[in-house]
């Protein structure tokens, strides 16, 4: 038998040439719901619902709506039952009024309906954040952990060929959940000013000294586009704190969620407002190091045991250098 290499890995299967973006997670998830009647089954089951009239279902990817202008990322029909699964990387949610644009397309469907979200946010997140329902149809939530468990479970009521491909979509999909489980322990660390902005009554320091807030824009001028588990603030020289984002919003009206910002002051891009949690101090002093006003990303264990903020994100590089590579076998 040849052997298939990329970037001097070799390929084991097909999943294997598929990258970790969001359109990959969809597609390796569609193909394994048409090609695995035990899998579709469980992730009916999952849902708590039934069909008993449907020996098979039309699965559809991207479906493009002249109606909405948008693309669903799954669609599911049967006689008696119609899906629509919505599907993000990591931590994120669609917003409300995207699941909205989609009622339309499951209207005249008959049987059961149900909009599903697939995302690896907390459920906590998943339960303040997604409506239960849209228009009447109900909004259901599973995390890829989730998927992983279902792939693996049918898998061993399966025969080969349908266990070859869901053992090798739980492989997949667990390299790119242990990855993330690896990232929620990134910290990304910024430079924090003096001074106060114009439109607040709170300086740049005060923001996260006394309210323990952060506000910035959404993936603009290298900021995430979504939002990490930890941040970490750094001035006068040295690393200050980091903190847990215990929750956050997305939001135009930052004076909506600060009552010291002027509430006439309104932006034209999304910004995030970060609610911290309890500062984690470093037990000795982590100078910033040749770095000036770079925002970057760190493990948080590396933060605490560097003498600098550039050393930790120097071995926090080669660790994930090291477990991309381990991932990618």
């Amino acid at each position: 038998m040849h052997t298939l290499h990329l970037r001097g890995q070799q390929v084991h299967d097909l999943y294997s040439l598929l990258g970790n973006n969001e359109n990959n997670m969809t597609f390796s998830l569609a193909w394994a719901l048409a090609n695995s009647h035990a899998f579709l089954q469980n992730f009916i089951d999952e849902l708590n619902l039934s069909s008993t009239r449907n020996l098979t279902f039309k699965i559809q990817l991207q479906e493009h709506s002249t109606k909405d202008k948008g693309y669903t990322d799954i669609e599911i029909h049967g006689d008696d039952l119609s899906l629509i699964i919505e599907a993000k990387k990591s931590r994120n949610l669609p917003s409300k009024g995207q699941l909205q644009r989609y009622r339309h397309r499951l209207s005249a469907r008959p049987g059961s309906k149900r909009i599903v979200v697939v995302s690896d946010c907390g459920k906590e997140d998943a339960i303040r954040c997604l409506p239960p329902k849209v228009r009447g149809v109900p909004v259901s939530f599973v995390r890829w952990h989730r998927i992983v468990q279902m792939a693996e479970r049918s898998a061993n009521r399966s025969g080969n060929a349908e266990k070859k491909t869901l053992r090798q979509l739980a492989g997949y999909l667990r390299g790119i959940v242990r990855m993330k489980t690896e990232e929620d322990n990134w910290v990304f660390v910024v430079p924090i000013g003096n001074g106060n902005p114009r439109w607040s009554k709170l300086s740049w320091r005060e923001f996260i000294e006394k309210r323990r807030v952060y506000l910035c824009p959404v993936g603009a001028g290298g900021y995430p586009h979504e939002s990490p588990f930890y941040l970490g603030f750094r001035y006068d020289g040295k690393l200050q704190s980091i903190h847990h984002v215990d929750r956050y919003e997305i939001t135009r009206d930052l004076h909506k969620y600060v009552p010291e910002i002027h509430p006439k002051k309104k932006w034209n891009w999304d910004h995030f407002v970060f609610f911290l949690g309890k500062p984690i101090r470093p037990g000795r002093e982590v100078r910033s190091g040749p770095i000036r006003d770079t925002k970057l990303w760190a493990f948080i264990d590396t933060l605490l045991i560097s003498r600098t903020v550039q050393q930790a994100r120097s071995i926090s590089a080669e660790r994930e250098r090291r477990l991309r590579k381990v991932i990618s076998l």
